[in-house]
């Protein structure tokens, strides 16, 4: 269903310089921009899309000239036709909001050219299209080293939504945190197919806290779901599980227990209002641009105020290494570290915005930790329904490896070339 809402944009931030959220400047001229946003799942779900809806919340509190709409849990399959629906209603500017729909957005502007499509977590640009992503990488590897403060038994547990780069390079920044803070931890990293499917982020927690010895769980899906499962945990030795959250700033407020001690989170909406006044006032490059901000850039990246659960000496470590990352005195991905093949990154040397979209690989200290247990395909997708235009949006990308009878994830982690 599309909820229209009428926007009010005006005074917006400066193109250049900015590094807070305070407004500058004029309105982008006095002609009505109508901006759409298409989200990938719910935007109650303190999470992923919460982040975005957060964000457009933001960007129509400005002013007088930008209308607002948004379209809540599309699936792929849809796409396309809901893109071509916010277009027919007079959006000239779209957001799809999601890795799952770069495709859908590389093609759009062909069927329509006055479009602008901007994409978010993907790494391809075409003509009217550009692509925006944050270096939550950042605030992962801060949130790694309060899960190593937190954890007794040196085992923690990700729920992990789809095996593409770009998880895979947050679980490895997560990790190189966590062992920062204690270099004999283990990652268990549990897949589940999907960004939102809930009953395999419920079976993954508790089989991650029963079966792995995690008492703490990292969530990586688009939900809270992990949050509040372990919220309602204890290990086998009747052990607290703590968590921490992703995506959002309030994601800890859905664990009535206190357990969520922190969460990663975007701030999109000083960005949603840089790049509207940038393409109203026709400075956004017409074959399209890649964006990669980082915690300097407009606040879009941090780490959510640490719980008084949190070690003191905790805290003080995290805080500096923030200094040192938005100082650029520190990149997460700088040497020395190792991957699970062997292979290294020596002492000076640091990966690149080009290696990133080319994760493919755990860093050392991580296992996949497969599951459930199955002997069919259909034993690995838990969501499948009979609701016909849902079930797409359901599917699990998770197969039943049959030399171990457990659920593993299908490698889609592609490149960037």
């Amino acid at each position: 269903m599309t909820k229209q809402v009428v926007a009010v944009v005006g005074a917006v931030l400066a193109l250049a310089g900015c590094s807070n959220n305070t407004p500058a400047g004029a309105d982008a001229g006095t002609e009505v921009t109508k901006v759409g946003f298409i989200y990938v799942g719910p935007t109650g779900d303190y999470g992923w899309s919460k982040s975005h809806e957060d964000g457009r919340q933001y960007l129509e509190n400005f002013g007088t000239n930008v209308k607002t709409s948004y379209i809540e849990s599309v699936a792929i399959a849809d796409a396309a036709k809901k893109i071509d629906e916010l277009y027919a209603s007079g959006h000239k500017i779209v957001f799809t909001t999601s890795f799952d729909y770069q495709a859908e957005a590389l093609k759009a502007p062909e069927r329509h050219p006055d479009l602008w499509m901007m994409n978010c977590a993907g790494f391809k640009t075409a003509n009217h299209v550009g692509n925006y992503m944050a270096r939550l990488e950042e605030a992962e590897y801060l949130s790694g080293m309060v899960a190593a403060g937190m954890s007794k038994t040196g085992k923690i547990g990700v729920v992990g939504a789809l095996r593409i780069y770009e998880q895979m390079m947050h679980i490895n920044a997560f990790t190189l945190g966590v062992r920062a803070v204690n270099p004999n931890a283990q990652v268990l990293v549990r897949w589940v197919g999907n960004w939102f499917s809930p009953a395999m982020e419920i079976k993954a927690v508790n089989d991650l806290v029963t079966d792995g010895g995690a008492d703490v769980i990292k969530a990586m899906t688009d939900t809270n779901i992990p949050v509040v499962i372990a919220d309602e945990l204890k290990t086998p030795a009747g052990e607290t599980v703590y968590s921490i959250g992703i995506n959002n700033k309030d994601f800890c407020n859905s664990a009535k227990n206190g357990t969520c001690v922190t969460s990663s989170y975007y701030n999109w909406g000083p960005y949603y209002v840089k790049l509207v006044k940038e393409i109203a006032e026709g400075k956004y490059p017409t074959a399209g641009r890649v964006d990669y901000l980082g915690s300097k850039d407009l606040d879009i990246v941090g780490l959510a105020q640490m719980s008084d659960k949190v070690p003191a000496d905790i805290k003080t470590k995290v805080e500096e290494k923030k200094t040192a990352i938005t100082s650029g005195a520190f990149n997460v991905f700088q040497g020395p570290f190792k991957y699970v093949d062997g292979t290294e990154v020596k002492t000076g040397e640091k990966l690149t915005d080009t290696d990133l979209p080319c994760t493919k690989k755990f860093v050392e200290g991580i296992t996949d930790f497969n599951g459930p247990s199955c002997t069919t395909n259909t034993d690995c997708n838990l969501n499948k329904t009979t609701a016909g235009e849902r079930d797409a949006f359901y599917d699990s990308f998770l197969s039943c490896d049959a030399a171990t009878s457990k659920c593993v994830a299908a490698d889609l982690s592609g490149c960037g070339t």
